[in-house]
């Protein structure tokens, strides 16, 4: 009986599932007592080493699991003395698989037993070269365990399973898939097309081109649509993936915020995941497109609107009123209702103004309040709110 076999006999024995005499076992193995006892030993100390490190992930599945300690542990070579202090040894998915059956660790994956009569369901060809079709999708999660859930917009090619970018901010929006583009295609080029879902950024309910649209345009993007979350599995299973690895790679790496996180996912993380999942395409002909020399990224993730300047030399975006100025920091001052055009430099989060075709930048100055109506139901009320507006009128003087 080989070593692998006399091992899985004694985890057995000392998980309880085997009823045996080490005198027994000896006869069975060909192995002497005192050797059983001694492999038995080693395995206990081995075992209490994994049971500690598990501590450190409670929510894990099998798979990174033994992951993380084959290659924070075992293949790590500032680990060497642990390995050979408690004789740790590289573990086989089954023997992992016992552990948590033993320790009753749960896993984030069920794994669903498939029936014969079940329908199978079709997988489509994927795309035969990368760059052709890249899917992009947003999901929402709590990714450091805060209970504050932010979006993660991730793009991955559907030739290759390569994540090709990712962004994570408070909640799915344009911003989010404008930085992931603007990564995509300063590491790999321009895409021939984008594939997503029917969300307003994206598509909008009149059937009208969207701010996002106009920008993907601009580069030359086409944009197709899924009717269902199913029409675009792969992202969705990238989805899943991200949701079940990535919380337990933030505290493995030492991840404490998510400005660190955008860093991190894009510089290291997405390298890591491509090096496990990803594969080469059908054909070896890359259909990205790279930039010119000097082509200005912030010039096309902008939108672009009409407004017409109210008296103070102010014009309102978005529920905010703003001021130009000039190169001199003096304001810009332009006759009341003239129509200017708003530019709003998306990967910048600035808004600018360009008049007469000259670009000003803006400074911020207030929020646009509309009028309430207040009902006055006695001259107990109307006192009220008078003295509420003369706290206001001399807070603001």
């Amino acid at each position: 009986m080989d070593r692998k076999e006399v091992i899985d006999l004694l985890s057995k024995k000392l998980n309880g599932d085997l009823k045996i005499s080490y005198d027994h076992l000896a006869v069975l193995t060909n192995y002497s007592k005192r050797q059983l006892i001694r492999l038995s030993k080693s395995l206990n100390d081995e075992i209490d080493f994994i049971v500690n490190f598990k501590k450190l992930y409670p929510n894990i599945t099998i798979a990174q699991f033994r992951d993380i300690y084959l290659e924070d542990i075992i293949f790590n070579p500032s680990r060497k003395e642990d390995v050979s202090k408690y004789n740790l040894k590289p573990r086989s998915t089954s023997f992992f698989q016992r552990l948590y059956k033993e320790y009753k660790w749960t896993s984030p994956v069920k794994h669903r037993s498939h029936k014969r009569d079940s329908p199978l369901h079709l997988l489509r060809e994927k795309s035969p070269r990368a760059g052709m079709l890249v899917q992009i999708d947003g999901t929402p999660f709590d990714w450091f365990g805060s209970s504050q859930r932010f979006t993660l917009h991730m793009a991955v090619d559907d030739a290759t399973n390569d994540i090709l970018a990712g962004w994570f901010t408070k909640n799915e929006c344009m911003y989010g898939y404008c930085k992931m583009m603007e990564l995509l295609i300063k590491k790999k080029g321009i895409p021939l097309a984008i594939y997503s879902d029917k969300h307003t950024i994206f598509k909008s309910p009149e059937g009208n081109i969207t701010s996002f649209g106009v920008m993907m345009d601009k580069l030359g993007i086409e944009m197709i649509f899924a009717n269902t979350s199913q029409a675009k599995g792969l992202i969705e299973r990238y989805n899943g993936t991200a949701q079940r690895r990535l919380p337990n790679d933030i505290i493995r790496f030492k991840i404490k915020d998510y400005d660190q996180l955008n860093i991190w996912f894009n510089d290291f993380y997405i390298k890591y995941l491509n090096e496990k999942f990803a594969h080469l395409p059908i054909e070896p002909v890359y259909e990205f497109v790279e930039l010119t020399e000097n082509y200005d990224l912030n010039l096309v993730f902008t939108v672009s609107n009409t407004r017409k300047i109210v008296e103070g030399n102010m014009f309102s975006y978005n529920g905010y009123y703003y001021v130009p100025y000039d190169k001199n920091g003096e304001v810009v001052k332009i006759r009341t209702s003239t129509e200017v055009t708003i530019l709003y430099f998306v990967l910048e989060n600035k808004v600018r103004m360009k008049y007469i075709g000259i670009i000003y930048d803006c400074t911020l100055i207030g929020t646009k309040h509309k009028n309430k109506q207040v009902l006055i139901n006695d001259h107990k009320d109307l006192n009220n709110l008078i003295q509420e507006m003369d706290k206001k009128t001399k807070g603001s003087h």
